[in-house]
């Protein structure tokens, strides 16, 4: 954690100093199996898992189309209530090739959103409900563009989602220590290889359980 305390001078000749804020840059780490995973739905079931993280559109057998969230949940966020996040990004470390690899499909034509659960303390979620459309969630969207050059076994950044951190933070309800849980997922139903043909496009990246050292991170910085 790196700490920058930043002084506000009070007016010429008023003996009165003004206010001081300090600027923190903080990395959280997913820090339990039950914190990440993932939830594959169709337009008939859901299913529940937490296991290697697979984000995106895939097919069953070639055949039955699904969709998936990936959800990340990170404990003990320090960040006082009402403060102002400057910057913000999930890091996740992708599959190595041994796994299978990153990249399935064709992921230039695929966007991604990342959101978070808008709740004050989010629990570790237990059903495919506390994660899926049924979860509530924050209004700040951020769109994910990536390609189909993802590399397999080494870190990957979303965009600044800064946005969708304030609204969590912003709530009446947050304090600091509270837990906050980001989904990334796509809200494409198919994805098609040009011929017409429905093909697995997905993004695929470490988990907890499979390493905790490469497990998702939270990186903000942050102003109070």
């Amino acid at each position: 954690m790196s700490k920058r305390a930043i002084f506000l001078s009070g007016k010429r000749g008023g003996g009165a100093s003004g206010p001081t804020t300090t600027t923190e840059t903080t990395t959280w780490q997913v820090s339990a199996g039950g914190d990440d995973g993932w939830v594959v739905h169709n337009s008939t079931t859901t299913s529940f898992h937490a296991t290697s993280l697979l984000g995106g559109f895939w097919l069953v057998s070639g055949i039955v189309p699904y969709g998936t969230y990936v959800f990340c949940r990170f404990q003990n966020v320090t960040i006082p209530q009402g403060a102002t996040i400057d910057t913000a990004k999930l890091t996740f470390k992708t599959l190595a090739t041994i796994d299978g690899g990153a990249e399935h499909g064709d992921l230039d034509a695929h966007t991604f959103k990342v959101d978070a659960i808008d709740e004050d303390d989010v629990s570790a979620p237990s059903t495919s409900s506390d994660v899926n459309n049924h979860a509530t969630t924050t209004e700040e969207i951020v769109d994910w563009s990536l390609t189909s050059s993802v590399a397999d076994d080494a870190d990957l950044d979303t965009p600044e989602i800064k946005t969708v951190l304030q609204e969590v933070v912003g709530r009446d309800g947050w304090e600091s220590g509270n837990a906050v849980m980001f989904r990334y997922y796509s809200e494409e139903t198919d994805s098609s290889d040009g011929s017409g043909s429905t093909v697995d496009c997905r993004l695929d990246v470490q988990s907890y359980e499979e390493s905790s050292s490469d497990a998702a991170k939270l990186v903000v910085t942050y102003t109070y």
